[in-house]
């Protein structure tokens, strides 16, 4: 897997870092996407892709694959 950007399944859209996408269960909120290490939920750093909340840069949460399904739209 080439970590500069992902796939989103069953299309030719990819996301990079810094890209905001929306998700349809989330009706207002924007998030950044990001690679890296990061930290969530008390538990040790891991290397991944995860979203930060854009008004609320405190709240992350790993990218699953049900949120790459979810995604309404992509902000580059």
């Amino acid at each position: 897997m080439d970590a500069s950007y992902i796939t989103i399944p069953g299309t030719c859209d990819k996301l990079y870092p810094h890209t905001t996408v929306q998700l349809g269960r989330f009706d207002t909120v924007q998030w950044i996407v990001m690679y890296g290490w990061y930290s969530y939920g008390g538990n040790r750093d891991i290397c991944g892709w995860y979203l930060i909340n854009k008004s609320a840069p405190n709240m992350i949460k790993p990218l699953s694959r049900p949120d790459l399904d979810d995604i309404v739209l992509i902000t580059r």
